[in-house]
């Protein structure tokens, strides 16, 4: 083996044991991710408290319209629960319906509209102005899933193709709400990921070991061949 194959597996070894680093840091994540999950299974938020002067705390449509549900078995796309509670006890909406028909709803109504969810920090707003007051929402027909009462509201959804928003009003469309909300998610991605990753971490540690022996392996002595030298020349009598 010569110097420059030497050099070159030990090169290859360097970048596989990084490489398998970061799977290991990757999988370790997953696993810390993976024993956050509530009892149900579900990967909760933080709990970030929302208010308004308006009728409604919307989401930003959620377009899942190129979602592949005619070949994608539906329980691997996962699981939405949002769990939300009026501090005061007033009861509360929450309802994730079509974008169109909660536009139409809310068209000409004062609500706020979330454009960034996270921790409370990073939560932010956009409000919407109008002038109508809305019926109350539970009087509607078009909610995929919804749930109300003065308890906390807890609502899971299964994701389908379209476009869809998720609304928290007062029960009695009256102005003025103020809620404390989280938002989990339950995915077997998870759980698979974790290990695809352990998996990968092996193997990739495993050739990096291999390669690694190849390049420390050391050169195999040449011995001259006799062939290769003059011959004496023949004595002369």
């Amino acid at each position: 083996m010569n110097v420059t194959t030497r050099v070159v597996l030990s090169a290859m070894s360097t970048v596989l044991f990084i490489v398998a680093a970061c799977m290991l840091a990757a999988t370790i994540a997953l696993g810390w991710l993976y024993g956050q999950t509530n009892p149900e299974g579900f990967v909760d938020g933080p709990v970030v408290s929302m208010s308004t002067n308006g009728y409604a705390i919307t989401s930003t449509d959620l377009d899942l319209g190129s979602l592949p549900n005619e070949w994608l078995p539906s329980s691997l796309l996962g699981k939405f629960q949002v769990r939300a509670q009026s501090p005061g006890g007033s009861p509360i909406f929450v309802g994730v319906g079509p974008s169109n028909d909660v536009g139409d709803y809310l068209a000409n109504v004062e609500h706020a509209e979330v454009t960034r969810f996270g921790n409370q920090e990073r939560l932010s707003y956009t409000e919407h102005a109008g002038s109508e007051s809305p019926q109350p929402p539970a009087d509607l027909g078009f909610w995929s899933v919804s749930s109300e009462g003065s308890q906390q509201q807890t609502l899971d959804w299964d994701p389908e193709s379209g476009e869809w928003t998720l609304v928290v009003m007062n029960s009695d469309a009256d102005p003025g709400l103020d809620v404390s909300a989280s938002l989990g998610v339950k995915t077997p991605w998870i759980p698979i990921g974790i290990w695809l990753t352990g998996a990968l971490t092996v193997m990739i540690a495993v050739g990096a070991v291999v390669i690694a022996a190849l390049a420390s392996k050391q050169p195999s002595k040449v011995e001259e061949s006799d062939s290769g030298s003059p011959e004496p020349a023949p004595m002369s009598s």
